[in-house]
C-alpha cells in the first residue's frame, strides 16, 4: 500500500465523469489498498476515487465499523434526512452543514474473496438439492450422493462464513462503552480486542493441522461420493488461517491510526 496525493477542490479532474469498473484486476485491488491507506492516514471516513486522480467509480468508507469498498456504487432507495457538520478530505480546514438521506439503499460490487465462494457454494447447494427434487419427483430416483455433497458445502460455507464476519465486523459486540471514546480511543480499543481475537484464532490453528493430518493419516472417504475427508476437514484450517489474516489487516489499519501524532477532525 501506498499514499496517494489527495486532489484539492479547483482541481480539474475533481469534474470530470469516472469510469466504470469492469473487472477487478490487481491494478485495482492496488488502488482500493491504496485508497484506504490514504483515507485512514488524512483522517477521513471516505474517500472516492476521483480524489486521489483516479476515474474510476470507486468508494472507501469506514466510520469505525469496518472498511466497506464499494465499485460502481448506484443508489437505489432513500428516506428520510439528517443535517449535521461535514466536512471533505478535498476541501481541508472547511466544514459545514450538509443535509442528507438518513437511510440509503445502495448497490455495488466489491473486490472480496469471502462473498465470491460462499456466493459459489449456495449456488451449489442449490443446484444439487434442486437435481435432487427433480430426480425424486420427476424421475422417480433418488440420488445417494446429493445430501451428503450438500452437507460438505454447507460445512465449508459456514467456516468461510468467519472470516467474512471477521472482515465486516460484524459479530455480536455492544459498542455503547467504545462510542464514548474519540477515533484514536475507538482504535486503541480494536488494536487490543484484534490482538486477542490473532492470539484464540493462532492458538486453534495448530489443531486445525492435527485434524487434518489425522484425516490425511486415516485415508478415510465419505459412503455415497467416497470423497477424501481430508476435502472436507480442511475447512476449519483454511477458515482459521484466513480469519487470522483478516484480522491482521484490521490490526494494522486500527495501529496507525493509534500511532497517528496528529488529532484532526474526521473529515469526509
Amino acid at each position: 500500500m501506498a499514499l496517494r496525493t489527495i486532489r484539492i477542490m479547483g482541481d480539474e479532474v475533481l469534474t470530470k465523469t469516472c469510469r466504470e469498473v469492469t473487472k477487478v484486476t490487481p491494478r485495482i485491488s492496488n488502488l482500493i489498498d491504496d485508497m484506504l491507506e490514504t483515507m485512514y492516514d488524512a483522517c477521513g471516513v471516505g474517500l472516492a476515487a476521483p480524489q486521489v486522480g483516479v476515474l474510476r467509480r470507486i468508494v472507501v468508507i469506514d466510520v469505525g465499523e469496518g472498511p466497506i469498498v464499494m465499485i460502481n456504487p448506484v443508489i437505489l432507495e432513500t428516506a428520510g434526512s439528517q443535517t449535521g457538520d461535514e466536512g471533505c478530505l478535498s476541501l481541508p480546514g472547511k466544514a459545514g452543514q450538509v443535509t442528507r438521506p438518513n437511510y440509503v439503499k445502495a448497490r455495488a460490487f466489491d473486490e472480496n474473496l469471502e462473498e465470491f465462494l460462499m456466493v459459489a457454494l449456495l449456488i451449489a447447494m442449490t443446484v444439487i438439492m434442486g437435481i435432487q427434487v427433480f430426480a425424486r419427483y420427476a424421475l422417480g430416483a433418488s440420488l445417494s450422493w446429493s445430501e451428503e455433497l450438500t452437507r460438505y458445502l454447507f460445512i465449508w460455507s459456514g467456516f468461510i462464513s468467519v472470516s467474512y464476519c471477521t472482515k465486516k465486523c460484524i459479530s455480536i459486540k455492544i459498542e455503547q462503552f467504545v462510542a464514548m471514546f474519540p477515533r484514536r480511543g475507538k482504535a486503541l480499543f480494536k488494536v487490543v480486542n484484534h490482538t486477542i481475537e490473532l492470539a484464540l484464532f493462532l492458538y486453534l490453528i495448530p489443531y486445525a493441522v492435527l485434524y487434518l493430518k489425522s484425516a490425511f493419516e486415516s485415508g478415510q472417504v465419505s459412503p455415497a461420493c467416497q470423497i477424501p475427508m481430508y476435502y472436507i476437514q480442511a475447512a476449519p484450517l483454511f477458515s482459521f488461517v484466513l480469519v487470522a489474516f483478516r484480522i491482521v489487516q484490521r490490526w494494522i489499519i486500527e495501529f496507525k491510526i493509534v500511532i497517528r501524532k496528529d488529532e484532526e477532525k474526521e473529515e469526509k
